[in-house]
């Protein structure tokens, strides 16, 4: 049985220690997508709109246009479907799943993810009441006005997970999906502490 040894992630090398054209082609396969990854986060989007700068590090953490961005560079499509759960006291929970294919091959799925999110979540669930200078918070009365935004959240996580197993840049990928809404469009720095979705090379803009 050949075996496959690691030298500095080129598919050349792998030449000498296998000749299966199916390992020969996924490796240039990933390999391409990460290429397309780290030159479109350079060469293309922008600090404040595609991406922004986590407070207090050099990281960055991708935005909902640059997951756009990039499904359309790498001609990812991805698939949804969602999972309601109605809660109690209107409350509700969606998961979203996604099946991530590309243009030129739709009946192979190359990516997954899935994302949860309910109105549970301290920011869909409470508003602020000032009461004189005192601010308190209440329950929400309006909960049915956070329905889309909930299924939306939930698929920007499901989104955020794809993109990172479909490239495998789990290198250059944070952990966690992006729920990041606001950015300081002067210095491009992240103003909601939420999950971050990705970080950036540190060769970036």
């Amino acid at each position: 049985m050949s075996s496959i040894t690691k030298s500095n992630n080129s598919v050349n090398s792998l030449t000498h220690t296998t000749d299966n054209p199916i390992v020969l082609k996924a490796v240039q396969e990933m390999q391409t997508r990460r290429e397309v990854v780290v030159h479109t986060m350079n060469a293309l989007m922008q600090k404040g709109i595609h991406y922004g700068i986590i407070p207090g590090t050099k990281q960055f953490s991708l935005l909902k246009p640059g997951m756009d961005m990039l499904c359309s560079t790498l001609r990812f499509v991805a698939h949804y479907s969602f999972d309601i759960k109605e809660l109690a006291h209107e409350h509700r929970e969606v998961t979203a799943h996604v099946k991530m294919t590309s243009r030129a091959s739709s009946d192979e799925i190359i990516g997954t993810g899935i994302g949860v999110c309910t109105t549970m979540e301290k920011k869909y669930r409470y508003r602020n009441n000032w009461e004189g200078k005192v601010k308190t918070q209440v329950e929400n009365p309006d909960l049915a006005d956070q329905y889309n935004t909930v299924a939306k959240m939930a698929a920007k996580r499901a989104l955020s997970m794809a993109i990172q197993t479909a490239t495998g840049c789990t290198d250059i990928f944070a952990s966690d999906p992006s729920d990041i809404e606001r950015v300081d469009p002067s210095t491009g720095e992240i103003l909601d502490d939420n999950e971050l979705a990705f970080a950036k090379p540190a060769s970036g803009k």
